[in-house]
């Protein structure tokens, strides 16, 4: 079974990714601090399956490290 997202829910998905990253302390607080609310408001499934789009995007498989 597929899990399904909007565009929208990546979108803030990526965001929220990309700014638990970023090399600027204030951003990746604020990134940390909404992720908890975002996973509860569209599900852990759904945040996995993101997850997974994002990795391919880079061009990796899996969350261990190159």
């Amino acid at each position: 079974m597929s899990v399904e997202y909007t565009k929208a829910e990546l979108d803030e998905f990526r965001d929220l990714v990309e700014a638990c990253e970023s090399l600027h302390q204030m951003e990746r607080i604020r990134g940390r601090a909404a992720m908890p609310a975002f996973v509860e408001r569209v599900g852990k499934d759904k945040c996995d399956a993101m997850f997974q789009v994002l990795l391919r995007e880079i061009g990796r498989t899996t969350k261990e490290q190159p």
